[in-house]
């Protein structure tokens, strides 16, 4: 128990140390900034980019750009938006990366790209081709065939709902198909997401 006080009382010192050896200035247009002479080097010089890499739209693979663009249009069915309108329309108008240089790997924070999230939540993303035919589910209704993956995928981003569509969210299979719109609207986003290229 002492030498655990000690530690705690070194540590502490340690960092009224940092603290005091911080310096407070004023800049030119009279705000109060605090510098630190641990960090000067970091503060005074740019990040080094090993690479010349384009823009984001510019160096996704195909397969990746679908995936980003079905994903948002199915998540807009459910009222979830994670992509700003510009960014979407931007990415929407892109072609194909043919020739440059692409990301490699898993192109985004998004972890339903990731293969072993995939795995893990048994999801089917909504640029799968005939999703509904690779998800069983435990009912008859095969209209809410794609709630499983659509679950998972709304439950990821809850905080891109709107405070007022928590208050009543039915997230059973049959509440989903409700929250996705009628079967004209999910059709119309299919059909959107089919003619991706």
């Amino acid at each position: 128990m002492l030498l655990l006080l000690a530690m705690m009382y070194f540590m502490a010192l340690m960092i009224r140390g940092l603290m005091i050896s911080c310096i407070s200035k004023i800049t030119n247009k009279g705000k109060r900034i605090i510098t630190c002479r641990c960090f000067k080097n970091m503060l005074k010089t740019e990040p080094r980019i090993d690479e010349k890499i384009d823009e984001y739209d510019n160096v996704l693979t195909g397969l990746d750009r679908k995936y980003s663009l079905a994903e948002e249009i199915n998540s807009r069915m459910y009222g979830v938006k994670t992509m700003l309108d510009e960014s979407w329309a931007d990415l929407k108008d892109k072609e194909e990366n043919q020739g440059k240089k692409s990301l490699s790997g898993v192109h985004t924070y998004d972890i339903l790209r990731n293969p072993a999230y995939v795995e893990s939540f048994q999801y089917y993303s909504a640029d799968l081709p005939s999703r509904d035919d690779f998800i069983i589910d435990d009912d008859v209704n095969d209209e809410n065939n794609s709630s499983q993956s659509d679950f998972v995928r709304i439950v990821i981003n809850l905080a891109y709902l709107k405070q007022s569509a928590l208050a009543n969210l039915d997230l059973s299979p049959d509440g989903l198909l409700r929250m996705a719109g009628s079967k004209d609207q999910r059709d119309e986003a299919q059909r959107q997401i089919d003619e991706i290229k």
